[in-house]
């Protein structure tokens, strides 16, 4: 489907095309005005240009910039195209004030107008200057020219003030003058305003604007005298004098003249002073300006109305009496405007906004202003010269175009070919219906074979020895198969950015991903039978199909396949052979047993047949598959086993399973050892690699890609992005909570890297546009535009990679660009145009203390909390109107709304980020940035760690809050509470975490385990058990954290891919301190020494996963591989600091005897706990809770003086320690005692006589 850029490019060449066909018709008239000869010339120069105009942006290197003001464009070639539109449109604009000097029959002067053009086209090519001068590949150096450079603009104003005045017949050279310094005066303000514009730039205009002002009055006054009124105050009483000359005759109005004169003066003088002040102000306080643009605008266009408006009640005085006496007395003749002048005037009006409106207002689209021009001009030429329409419209007139001669040409042309078609349906006898029938056969083959054109079609095999022939077209249809699925493994991925950090002013760089778009490159088709069948009855017709269809087949480029397929007992063979002379061959052989001798022989065999098909068809599609040249350019094997495996790879990738990762990898690695030439099989080590969190390696193999097929545009591509986000392939897999992010490599190591990266993408635009398909060659600009944007280059190159970037990805199909990877892709491209919109000149836009943000906050050195920031320039609105695109494209991207939210609420509308404060996805996203951030501060600073981790979880509870089933929300605020426990073991609240914060923890991380053990969310459920595992060790109770861990063993969820060491380790550490607390309790020796040893064959088994690894989390830091360490927050003496603890004053019950008591309970299968309390007279009546936790209880039960109660804790009695905890409350919920941990006891071990625990509290004060 054809997109609106590729019309574009159509609707411009065809505009082109006219222009010059107009051009040519002016030009080739005979016996015309010499002007309308320079019309005709003038028309088909306009029309060259224009043509170098959309070569230049067909070609994809030309960028226009309404927003700084800029053409750009790339390589040496575009900028010499540049030169030529600039000096053409300034000699253009000379021409064109001729030819209105010209049809008014005035002197010409055109040798001076075209040697102005001339001058001034070559003085306004100095004006394109590199961006990137230090470039040292020619294609890359961009060069801009700026729109607001003076020489041709005030060119073009001059030219059009004076063609205005010559068309209007205002032949008072004082008067053109005058309006023309007019014109320049307001060019130079409007210049002046553009936020844009460069200090050399501003000190031209700022002289310009100097020069014309006093220039202008001088005009005005005609006898030299009006400059005094601007410079001297009192000299202004002359000036007024010979006003007052004029004046008369007008004695009623003399005194009213006399104010208005004071008025005049005193405005004079007051408009001259604000301009000077303005334009002093704007050249040596642009920043101020630049922070308050509305009061500069209103400041320099009261400035320039007060100057304008006395010039023009100053021209009413002087020259009005006159004018009106002469008006009186008849001498003034009436001057009324022809239509053909409202039509010229019309028409250049059009012409300057097609050109003004796209250029410098930027308030229509490029196309459009195309058509305008080219309408306006076509009805100027019309009207001037009677161009090619009318002369078209006048030959009709005459009867010499579409006459009644032509017009019975063509009738008796329609009869004839009626009849024509008439005969051929008539019969007249049975030998002329037979012909007639055949010549209708061979049309309708010739047609049907059209939708075959550059196809591969599969002929039905023919089968020999086998029982059924039906295996001929079974064989045919598996190898049409086959054919689809290898080319579609063979098609490597694209790549797909996204937008990385919400925050602007964030280092983080964008994030990507591999998807596969690109569709089978071999064409396939099966061929259909030419039998005829008519009632079960079929009639070959394949010696009338067979002649007709051959010649017809090669004049198309259809590739037929004929083959046979042959068995022999054990042995199978397949031939096949091409229209295009190629043939292939195929053998297997099963290993059998005597079939005969099986019951099952007829089953056996068709089976046995099967399989042989499916390997022969597999094998045969791969043979013919790799003769394709698109294939073949890839990196294609020859070698039929490196495929095998390589296929085997394929499988084992697309399983989403890392164990299956780690098997593909080596299926990888060895279908390149048995083909090094096999381009595509490195390029899907380098991806598996890469997705493994193996980086250097991956690059390795994106190298030998290159190696083994050097124009292979996605190992470039591919090994670029990967050498740009290097560093985040060390905390690819989130780093354990034992281990701290590593730090990313120095300045040095980074920039090599991204310059390398840089040149890759540099290499792969310079391939062969057969070679690099347009999302390739769109990621490599979008590449660019990142580098350049990230080590703060010129603004503007950043921003002419990303447009063309954007650019390519409009060419794509419409098909494909609506595609959600390519909406992806565009949108993170828009979203980096608004981000460095933002960033070129900017201040900064400070929220209000009490805003929420979308985006992390930080904290100074005293460590108070930073309010909230962002990026902040003049061109955000045009930022804005860059995050809306990308947000319509993609509406759910949380990073997209999050800039555009910012942006919009920077220009004063709150609703955008109003609404996204009831999003969790952009809680949670928050949450993890200051996740992130209390984790890197953790060696340096736990106080500023600590107060990190309180935003993070206050998030994370946010999020909870909006939506209380997330489960990624629910796991990571326990995940998080885990870290920052482990880390401040002994830390106290605030510093650590408190016990409210725990058990939250603990009910999160429970919640989550139950939505995902009923297949809610998509987060893995080995996972948020290892949570809640983790959060159990946090809160000092390892023998349940076991119990959790060990199920996620003993149920096999766990696989042997590193990424899960983590967990291990957590098992590890549950048995470490468990062996730990028990050595403290004084328990058994075999009881630790069995704690140990579990503990240790984890520890061996995690060191040897990480063997032979590029990152290792665990075995660089040998204490965390150690047996004899046991982190500190699991241990039972540091519980304390996040369970609730009775004050030390006040009420207070100990435990009696500091031990349970144990009971028989009234049924065996039945564990419980009961309770008692002897409180004193004081509280007697007051309210005891006992509050039971442990093994996923956590009840509570009152607890009456002289009255048990009992809680439920298990069906069947079990051993247990340091499982059960219980603790007594007052009725308000606070402790009243410490907590107690109790043993249980099962069935094997005393029966039934401890199933029932009792706790007996008395009070202690």
């Amino acid at each position: 489907m054809m997109n609106w850029l590729i019309l574009s490019h159509l609707v411009g060449f065809g505009v082109v095309a006219l222009l010059f066909g107009e051009g040519l018709s002016i030009l080739v008239r005979a016996r015309v005005m010499p002007y309308v000869r320079w019309l005709g010339l003038l028309t088909i120069f306009l029309a060259g240009l224009g043509g170098i105009g959309q070569a230049l942006s067909f070609w994809d290197v030309f960028v226009f910039s309404s927003e700084f003001g800029l053409i750009m464009v790339q390589g040496n070639l575009a900028r010499l195209g540049l030169s030529l539109i600039i000096f053409g449109l300034a000699v253009s604009f000379g021409v064109s004030w001729h030819l209105a000097r010209a049809a008014a029959a005035w002197p010409s002067r055109w040798p001076w107008l075209l040697t102005g053009g001339i001058i001034v086209g070559l003085v306004s090519t100095f004006g394109i200057q590199p961006i990137n001068p230090e470039e040292t590949e020619p294609f890359f150096v961009v060069y801009a020219y700026n729109l607001w450079w003076p020489p041709l603009l005030i060119w073009f104003g001059v030219c059009l003030v004076e063609i205005y005045a010559t068309l209007l017949r205002i032949k008072n050279r004082w008067a053109c003058r005058w309006l023309t310094t007019l014109g320049v005066a307001g060019l130079s303000l409007l210049a002046l305003r553009q936020p844009g514009l460069s200090d050399s730039l501003q000190v031209l205009w700022i002289a310009c604007l100097l020069l014309v002002v006093p220039l202008n009055t001088i005009l005005a006054a005609k006898k030299g005298f009006g400059w005094i009124w601007l410079v001297l105050p009192l000299p202004a009483a002359l000036a007024f004098s010979q006003l007052k000359l004029r004046l008369r005759k007008f004695k009623p109005w003399l005194n009213l003249g006399w104010v208005i004169i004071a008025t005049l003066m005193v405005s004079s003088l007051l408009g001259l002073l604000l301009a000077l002040i303005f334009g002093l102000w704007l050249w040596l306080e642009g920043e101020w300006f630049a922070e308050n643009r509305i009061f500069s605008v209103l400041f320099g266009v009261s400035a320039f109305g007060f100057w304008s408006g006395w010039l023009l009640l100053a021209l009413g005085l002087t020259d009005g009496p006159p004018l009106y006496q002469k008006q009186r007395a008849g001498i003034l003749k009436e001057s009324r405007l022809t239509l053909r002048q409202i039509v010229l005037l019309g028409s250049l009006t059009f012409l300057a906004f097609s050109l003004t409106g796209f250029f410098y207002l930027a308030a229509i689209d490029p196309s459009v202003a195309l058509v305008i021009f080219f309408l306006a001009w076509t009805l100027l030429s019309e009207v001037a010269a009677r161009g090619l329409f009318h002369q078209l419209w006048h030959l009709q007139r005459e009867g010499k175009l579409f006459n009644k001669e032509g017009r019975d040409k063509f009738y008796r042309a329609g009869q004839r070919l009626g009849s024509g078609l008439g005969r051929l349906t008539q019969v007249n006898s049975m030998p002329v219906m037979i012909v007639k029938v055949l010549l209708g056969l061979a049309v309708l083959i010739i047609l049907s074979e059209v939708t075959n054109a550059g196809k591969v079609t599969i002929q039905p095999f023919n089968a020999f020895g086998f029982r059924d022939e039906k295996y001929g077209e079974v064989m045919a249809n598996r190898v049409f198969v086959n054919l689809g699925l290898l080319t579609q493994q063979l098609q490597p991925d694209i790549i797909v950015p996204s937008p990385g950090s919400p925050n602007p002013s964030s280092k983080q760089k964008s994030k990507f991903s591999y998807v596969m778009l690109t569709s089978s490159s071999v064409d396939a088709a099966l061929a259909e039978s030419p039998d005829l069948d008519l009632y079960g009855v079929k009639i070959p017709l394949n010696l009338l199909v067979t002649p007709l269809q051959q010649p017809v087949r090669s004049l198309l480029g259809v590739n037929i396949i004929n083959g046979s397929i042959q068995q022999d007992r054990d042995k199978y063979m397949a031939r096949a052979y091409s229209s295009q002379g190629m043939t292939w061959q195929v053998d297997y052989s099963i290993i059998s047993t005597r079939l005969s001798e099986d019951k099952n022989f007829a089953q056996k065999v068709e089976q046995s047949a099967d399989d042989a098909l499916s390997n022969l068809a597999e094998e045969l599609a791969f043979k013919i598959i790799r003769q394709e040249p698109a294939l073949a350019a890839l990196g294609m094997t020859d070698s039929w086993l490196a495929f095998d495996v390589f296929q085997e790879g394929i499988r084992n990738l697309n399983n989403s399973d890392f164990d299956d990762l780690t098997a593909a990898i080596q299926n990888f690695r060895e279908a390149t050892k048995r083909d090094p030439r096999f381009a595509i099989a490195y390029y899907r080590l380098g991806l598996a690699l890469q997705d493994d969190g193996q980086p250097a390696a991956a690059a390795e193999a994106f190298r030998a890609s290159l190696v083994a097929n050097p124009e292979f545009a996605p190992g470039y591509n591919a090994l670029a992005y990967l050498l740009y986000n290097f560093d985040s392939y060390a905390n690819y897999y989130s780093s354990p909570a034992a281990v701290l992010p590593q730090s990313p490599a120095d300045y040095t190591t980074r920039w090599s890297r991204d310059s390398e990266a840089r040149r890759l993408w540099q290499s792969l635009i310079l391939l062969p546009e057969a070679m690099a398909t347009l999302p390739d060659r769109a990621s490599a600009y979008y590449g660019l535009c990142l580098y350049t944007a990230n080590y703060e280059e010129p603004t503007q190159l950043a921003y002419f990679y990303c447009q063309q970037a954007e650019r390519l990805y409009q060419e794509l199909p419409s098909a494909l660009r609506s595609t959600p990877s390519i909406k992806q892709a565009e949108a993170s491209v828009l979203t980096l145009l608004g981000i460095i919109l933002s960033k070129t000149e900017n201040i900064y836009f400070t929220f209000p203390g009490d805003t929420w943000v979308c985006y992390a906050s930080y904290f100074d050195n005293q460590g108070q909390i930073l309010p909230p920031r962002i990026y902040y320039s003049v061109y955000q609105p045009a930022a804005l109107q860059y995050h809306q695109r990308a947000l319509a494209l993609q509406p759910d991207d949380t990073v997209i709304r999050c800039n555009a939210a910012s942006s919009a609420y920077a220009l004063g509308n709150p609703q955008l980020l109003e609404e996204l404060a009831n999003s969790p996805e952009t809680h949670l996203i928050l949450a993890d940035d200051y996740s992130n951030s209390a984790k890197q501060v953790l060696r340096q600073d736990q106080e500023l760690s600590s107060s990190y981790y309180r935003l993070a979880l206050d998030e994370y509870q946010q999020a909870i809050n909006l939506d209380p089933n997330n489960v990624l929300a629910l796991n990571n605020y326990a995940y998080n509470f885990w870290v920052w426990r482990y880390y401040m073991p002994q830390a106290e609240p605030p510093l650590g975490p408190d016990s409210e914060i725990a058990d939250l923890a603990e009910q999160y991380a429970r919640q989550a385990v139950n939505l995902v053990s009923n297949k809610y969310g998509s987060v893995d459920e080995e996972i948020v058990r290892s949570t809640l595992g983790e959060v159990l060790l946090g809160k000092g109770r390892p023998q349940e954290a076991i119990e959790v861990l060990s199920y996620v063993i003993d149920k096999k969820m766990l696989q042997q891919h590193p990424l899960y060491n983590e967990i291990r380790w957590d098992l590890a550490q549950a048995y470490l301190c468990a062996a730990y607390n028990a050595r403290t309790d004084q328990r058994s020796s075999k009881e630790i020494e069995g704690l140990t040893d579990k503990a240790k064959r984890i520890l061996d088994q995690i060191r040897q996963n990480e063997q032979g690894r590029e990152y290792q989390f665990f075995t660089p830091q040998p204490e965390l591989l150690d047996p004899l360490f046991t982190p500190l927050a699991c241990r039972r003496e540091n519980a304390a600091k996040v369970e609730p603890t009775p004050p030390s004053a006040g009420v207070a019950y100990v435990l009696l005897w500091e031990q349970p008591n144990y009971k028989v309970g009234m049924n065996c299968d039945r564990m419980g706990v009961t309770a008692q309390v002897y409180p004193w007279n004081d509280d007697r009546d007051d309210d005891h809770w006992l509050h039971v936790w442990g093994g996923g209880i956590d009840n509570y039960v009152e607890v009456s003086a002289g009255v048990r109660a009992d809680i439920f804790l298990a069906n069947q009695p079990r051993r247990t320690y340091d499982y059960y905890f219980a603790q007594l409350e007052d009725g308000e919920g606070n402790p009243i005692s410490k907590v107690y941990s109790f043993e249980t006891y099962g069935k094997d071990q005393e029966g039934c006589q401890k199933n029932l625990i009792s706790l007996e509290f008395f009070r202690q004060r």
